[in-house]
């Protein structure tokens, strides 16, 4: 059966970023909302391991970059390619676990993402390990944030927050 999900507006409001498996495997794609054309933004061919999977993708801010899930071998890991095609970066590749959510800073510095229940942080196109911001542990375990967690920057850059649902009711705002 076809599948597509995971839609992320492009910054400028003139398409979407999707996972489809239309090609036979789920893969990235954007769809122009001015005249309909879809394009295939990152493909499995793009990396030098097997992959599985390319879901929740996050345009940058400028519009030029898609950070992403990727499911390989070796864990569901976070990715960065150029949205005009390039080689892929694999981000935190030494942290094999989950990687989940990941969402940009407004100034298109920082990717933040969900990984074991833990809010984390790395450099948009750096290699080194990433940086913890909050740990949710203790709170409500990880399945909680990961499941009903959503990353929201705030203005400016200064904060991530993790909005989650108290006792099965609705988001607070």
């Amino acid at each position: 059966a076809r599948y597509e999900g995971w839609p992320a507006w492009t910054p400028d409001s003139t398409g979407v970023v999707f996972t489809s498996n239309r090609s036979g495997v789920s893969t990235l794609w954007r769809h122009d909302l001015r005249d309909g054309a879809e394009q295939q933004l990152v493909r499995f061919s793009d990396f030098d391991s097997p992959t599985r999977l390319l879901a929740q993708a996050a345009v940058s801010p400028d519009g030029r970059s898609l950070a992403y899930q990727r499911w390989a071998e070796s864990g569901v890991q976070l990715a960065l390619s150029p949205i005009a095609g390039g080689k892929p970066t694999v981000m935190d590749a030494a942290d094999t676990a989950r990687h989940d959510q990941p969402a940009w800073s407004p100034d298109g510095q920082w990717i933040a993402f969900l990984v074991r229940g833990e809010l984390r942080k790395v450099r948009a196109g750096g290699r080194a390990p990433s940086v913890l911001i909050r740990n949710d542990h203790g709170v409500n375990g990880a399945a909680d944030v990961v499941r009903l967690g959503h990353l929201h920057p705030m203005p400016l850059g200064q904060e991530v927050r993790v909005r989650r649902r108290r006792h099965r009711s609705h988001l607070p705002t």
